[in-house]
């Protein structure tokens, strides 16, 4: 699955360049210039030097305050602007970790993922909103945005991002889903390490949390459904839901697009 937009890094599996991807007229997002990322904590060396040729000028952090935990003077030390907007819709993430800490799922709504995109839409307008305007900025770019698993909350974004250039459904999906791809074996270390927590614990059934780890298409299909519910359409959902001007969706479109 090595493809040009997988940035192979030793501490991160998920993190990619959303260039390539047609648009109309003939026109691609370009490579280079937005970027989608898990977590960048545990950076080593060898990916500190990858991701300072990238000359990434703003760092979009979905994570939620109890997640972050940025490297602020990696950054700064880049010349990037660090942007914390976290996103934490119905205190899914909170809930998802206490889980993860002691391998009960029962908390956790069922379809926890599709629960989850569903908030994220209505949840989320301001953040997502604020994405979009830095976006319309040229002197921001390149812009990297992420979250913990680099698939939900930076999924979401990445998805919305992709049809507002006019990218084609089916391309945004298959990005979407190109996380179980590179997170498959960290996927599997964690399930594996919650199997043997709770192996002692009679009565922990820790299905829910296992569903949490794989995007399914429906989840996808949860995203546009929820947009076009609430604001009549995805137009409608960027212009009314994110407050993004006609002016600001087209300065996206020339910014990304060539």
């Amino acid at each position: 699955m090595a493809t040009p937009r997988h940035i192979p890094l030793e501490s991160q599996p998920n993190f990619r360049d959303l260039g390539g991807y047609a648009a109309a007229e003939g026109e691609h997002t370009r490579f280079g210039l937005l970027y989608r990322s898990g977590n960048l904590d545990q950076l080593t060396d060898a990916d500190r030097d990858t991701i300072r040729e990238l000359g990434i000028r703003t760092v979009v952090d979905f994570r939620s305050v109890s997640e972050a935990r940025a490297d602020d003077a990696f950054w700064k030390r880049q010349g990037a602007r660090y942007i914390h907007l976290p996103i934490d819709p119905g205190n899914l993430a909170t809930l998802f970790w206490e889980a993860m800490r002691t391998g009960d799922s029962a908390a956790l709504p069922d379809d926890i993922l599709a629960v989850n995109n569903r908030l994220i839409i209505d949840e989320a307008r301001s953040q997502y909103g604020e994405l979009f305007k830095l976006l319309s900025e040229v002197s921001n770019l390149p812009l990297l945005f992420n979250c913990t698993h680099g698939k939900d909350r930076t999924g979401v974004a990445a998805v919305l991002t992709l049809l507002a250039v006019g990218g084609a459904s089916e391309d945004a999906r298959s990005d979407y889903l190109l996380s179980n791809v590179y997170r498959e074996a960290e996927n599997n270390a964690q399930l594996n390490a919650l199997r043997e927590r709770v192996q002692d614990k009679p009565g922990i059934d820790f299905s829910k949390l296992e569903a949490a780890f794989t995007l399914q298409s429906h989840h996808y299909d949860v995203i546009l459904q929820s947009a076009r519910k609430g604001y009549g359409s995805l137009e409608d959902y960027f212009r009314v839901g994110l407050d993004c001007s006609d002016q600001q969706l087209s300065a996206i479109r020339d910014n990304l697009l060539g």
